[in-house]
This record gives C-alpha cells, structure tokens and sequence, in this order.
C-alpha cells in the first residue's frame, strides 16, 4: 500500500495544491485537526523528506533524475530548505500573490467569506435550525474526480462536505442556530456555480379545526383550463371561485407569518355547497415563511372576527408535517344534517319507516363526479338516525355515515347508481336541499358522538 508521504508527493505533482485540498485526501487519517491542518502536516512531511535527500549528494542526484521536474515547487511557498539551496532560490521566484489551487481555484479561502454572506442573506427569517448544502462548478467536481482516480481516494472526504460542514459551523457560531440535517427550517444552498445563494425555507404547519357558515370550497380552485394564469372561462381570474376556506385562514396567517402562500390539507373535504358545523380538522401550510413565532390565539380571533358567519376556526397549534398524513389517512364516520325535497307528498307514517334505517349500500361513482373520479362501485354502512317532517314534501334527516359516502346519492339514488337509497325506500323522486356537515366519529371510537 502506498504511504501517506508518497501520496503527498503524488499529488503534489499535480500542481499546487492548497492546505485544504491536500489535507482532505487524508480526511480518514486521525482526529482532533481539521484538513488544513491535515494538509500542512503532509506538506511540511513532504518538504522535510525533499531536504533529508538534499543533504546526500548521491540520493539527491537519483532523486533530481527522478522527481525534481514533477514536484511543483509552488508547493513550498513559506518554507525554507535547509540542505536544498536550489529550491530556496526557485521559490523566490514565484508569484506568491497569483497562486491558485488546481482543485478548489482557491474557493476554500472563501470559507469565512461564505459563512457571512449566508448570515446576511438570512436576516429577516426566523429560524432555529438550517442546513448547508453547496452546487460546485462542474471543473471542481471534474478536478476532484480525476485526482481520485489518480490516487484512489481511500482516505479522501468530498469537497462538497468540507464545504458544507465547515460553513455550518461558521453560521451556527455566527447565529446560535442549530445545523439540522433531517427537518431544518431553512436550508441554504452555496451556489458556486453562479455565486449566489439560494434559500429553501421549510414551510409553517399549523392545525386546527374549522366550521364554513357559507358555500365555498375549501381548497382555493386554481382554473384548470389556464392553471391560475387567467383566461376567458374563469373571466381572467384564474380561479373558479373568488372564496375558499384555506383564503379565508390562509389571509390573517400570511400577514402574521410574512409568508408567500398556503396550501390546505383537510380530514376530508365538503361539497362547496354543503356547510360543515362539526369543527372540520385541517392543517394549513404557509408557504416560506419569515416569522415562524406567532400569537396563535390572536391569530384565532382575528381570523374569527373578520370571518364572522363565514368561517370559524379553533385549535390552532403548530404542528409538524407529519400531521398532514395523519389527519388524510383519517377515514371519521360523519354525521349529516340534510333537508331533503319530495317530489311527492310524504306523510309521517311513511317517514317513520325511514327512522333507524341502516344498510351498506353500494354506490357507483356519482353522474356529477365522473368527469374527474374513476367509474367504481363503493360499499358504506350508512343509518338514518332520525327524521323530522318540516312540511308535506320537506323533512329533516340526521344520517350517520362511513367516510367516502356521497350524501346525496344515497338520498336521490343518482337514477339507481346509489342502492338502496331514501328515493327507492319511498318510491319518490328526492333532492338534498340543504347539507350540514355536523359532525365526526373517530373509527376507534365506535360508540359516537360529536366530535368537538
């Protein structure tokens, strides 16, 4: 195996190499120093043995035969030979101020540099924990590639990890911030191919529950057609609808996080034209974020206050990413309040007999969602809880029913897709009305209730 001194001497053929460079190729070799000190302890090693064979007459002319053409003597610059006089004499030749490493072109003199323009570019975020990456110009990473084919590598780190590590640990004695590598709340990419630096800011997840007093979806919905640019089917909008519940949060949260945007993730989601007064769960994501430290209770209120009758919230928490996979894979039984139409007259000894009703019904995709949802059929369990008679063709129904039902299939029967369904049970055409989301049951939770 070759020894680290021949190594050294390998690559410092190369060309000049600076500390760090040198010392890195050696990264696995003892602890407690980082690679610029690495580097210099091989370098001077090198140097040291150069001026043991200078000092024998014989081993200095087989090694000036040999190597003295191949090791770059910029490689000395700041060491004096004691029995090499010649190498004394050519290193007072070199131009000490243009000097640049045929690896990094000199990039990890700029550590210091680096680490501070980072702190600058981070001024205005909140953060406690972040993460360096870098993007290297493809000469370095071909530079590096070849000299590790040249000397294997063995013992070698990468220089996109020095750089990385070596900057973090500037920053986070700059900032008192933590360097995380798993979920930091912003990441910072060094880009050296274009010197600039890129941020990636971690979004802000924040839970709760809402109520909607109003029709509107909960999701803004971007125009399909133009994908939100605007264009003549949304009237140059480029939305649907100029109202949504995650707008409707989302307004009050931007202001207080400075953030760019929001996304909404929601335990399940209600027709637009149905109201929810069951406290829905849903997370919102506020996109890159400057302040992460809100007032959530007075975030509450102000989103409650100007939203009065339209949308209210409760709960609200930070909460990590991992709730919004928690809270869709939710599969809650509903409780429904609907106020359906007759076509016909219905007395309350027919509407009894809907009282108590329970089945799994089998239901096809639904006419109105076939356009966007696949054609399947879907087995629920749904029961009729209670029904109330209003007038001779209106009555009100509390209707308990697994996740995935389409309510007002199994009230209409969507012309025999949804069967059985209260169409079929009372041999009358029937229409939904009006529909309330009232409330939730957690599967665990198999003897119900109102989830409040």
């Amino acid at each position: 195996m070759v020894s680290v001194l021949e190594l050294g001497k390998k690559i410092m053929c190369m060309g000049y190499i600076c500390d760090r460079c040198l010392g890195r190729q050696f990264a696995e070799l003892l602890t407690g120093m980082d690679n610029a000190e690495r580097g210099r302890i091989v370098r001077l090693s090198v140097a040291m043995e150069i001026d043991r064979i200078a000092a024998d007459p014989e081993e200095l002319k087989k090694f000036e035969e040999d190597e003295s053409e191949k090791i770059r003597v910029e490689n000395f610059v700041g060491i004096t030979f004691h029995n090499n006089k010649h190498l004394n004499i050519q290193l007072k030749e070199v131009d000490k101020e243009n000097l640049e490493c045929f690896l990094c072109g000199n990039i990890m003199e700029r550590l210091d540099e680096m680490a501070r323009n980072v702190v600058k570019e981070l001024e205005g975020y909140e953060f406690e924990t972040f993460l360096v990456g870098v993007k290297l110009p493809e000469h370095i990473e071909s530079a590096e590639a070849k000299l590790w084919e040249e000397i294997g590598g063995i013992y070698a780190e990468s220089i996109r990890n020095e750089i990385t590590r070596e900057v973090g640990k500037r920053v986070q004695q700059l900032t008192g911030k933590k360097v995380e590598f798993k979920k930091p709340d912003v990441t910072v990419i060094l880009n050296l191919q274009r010197n600039v630096i890129e941020l990636i800011v971690s979004s802000l997840y924040i839970y709760g529950r809402y109520n909607k007093y109003k029709e509107m979806p909960q999701a803004r919905w971007v125009c399909r057609h133009c994908n939100g640019v605007g264009c003549k089917r949304c009237e140059w909008k480029g939305r649907l609808y100029d109202d949504s519940v995650q707008d409707r949060i989302g307004e009050i949260l931007l202001e207080m996080t400075k953030g760019v945007d929001t996304k909404i993730h929601g335990a399940g989601r209600e027709d637009i034209d149905a109201l929810c007064t069951g406290w829905r769960e849903f997370v919102i994501e506020i996109l890159e974020p400057r302040k992460r430290k809100i007032d959530l209770k007075k975030a509450e209120k102000e989103i409650n206050k100007r939203n009065k009758g339209v949308v209210e919230v409760k709960d609200l928490k930070i909460v990590d990413k991992d709730m919004v996979r928690i809270i869709k894979e939710k599969r809650s039984k509903k409780i429904y309040e609907a106020i359906v139409r007759f076509e016909k007259e219905i007395d309350e000894e027919e509407l009894k007999k809907l009282k108590g009703f329970q089945a799994v019904i089998s239901q096809k995709t639904p006419t109105r969602v076939l356009h966007r949802r696949s054609d399947k059929v879907r087995k629920r369990r749904v029961k009729i809880v209670d029904v109330e008679r209003i007038d001779e063709r209106r009555a009100k129904m509390i209707i308990e029913a697994d996740a995935g039902t389409y309510i007002k299939e199994f009230v209409n029967g969507d012309g025999g897709r949804t069967r059985p369904s209260v169409a079929e049970l009372l041999n009358s055409e029937c229409e939904v009305e009006k529909l309330i989301v009232a409330g939730f049951i957690d599967n665990e939770n198999s003897s119900g209730g109102k989830q409040k």
